[in-house]
């Protein structure tokens, strides 16, 4: 009733579970980058990243703003717009401005897309992506997480610097 499997057919499966593991390895892992592949920002300190912000005219009133940082030509943009579309609302919502720029100074941030939010006083409340994994999509967002709690009263100073995901490194 049932054939004897031979050598032929178990090559052939074996040969398939290897294309598909290095498809799914090309198609997933490798797509994945570090949001700070130099380790720029682990030196950084907060009031440093407002200093780099300030000098490069990102905005000239940093006070409750939530800027945005992307580069044109990213893939990665596409992924991040709804992150980017549910801060925006929260943070005009609470009084915050938001601002869209388009990067080409590698000193400011190490990759796009990502954000930055400045509370009330213009200190740094978090610097980082929106999240991570393949599309960011991972998280619900950790910035909207982070101005959720800054709102709440919590402050923190987080810069994210160890994270994978749909990055466009400068």
């Amino acid at each position: 009733m049932f054939k004897a499997i031979d050598k032929q057919q178990i090559l052939i499966v074996l040969l398939w579970l290897i294309f598909t593991f290095m498809a799914f390895q090309y198609l997933t892992l490798a797509r994945l980058k570090d949001f700070d592949p130099t380790g720029m920002l682990l030196s950084k300190t907060a009031s440093e990243m407002v200093q780099q912000l300030s000098l490069n005219n990102v905005n000239s009133d940093i006070n409750n703003t939530v800027i945005h940082f992307q580069q044109a030509g990213c893939r990665c943009n596409k992924s991040s717009e709804s992150h980017a579309k549910n801060l925006e609302q929260l943070s005009h919502a609470h009084g915050f401005n938001f601002i869209r720029v388009e990067l080409k100074d590698p000193s400011i941030v190490p990759s796009t897309p990502s954000t930055a939010i400045l509370g009330n006083h213009g200190e740094l409340v978090y610097f980082g992506p929106y999240g991570e994994g393949l599309d960011c999509s991972q998280t619900a967002g950790y910035a909207l997480t982070v101005l959720n709690n800054y709102l709440k009263g919590y402050s923190a100073e987080l810069i994210v610097s160890s994270a994978k995901g749909c990055y466009c490194n400068i």
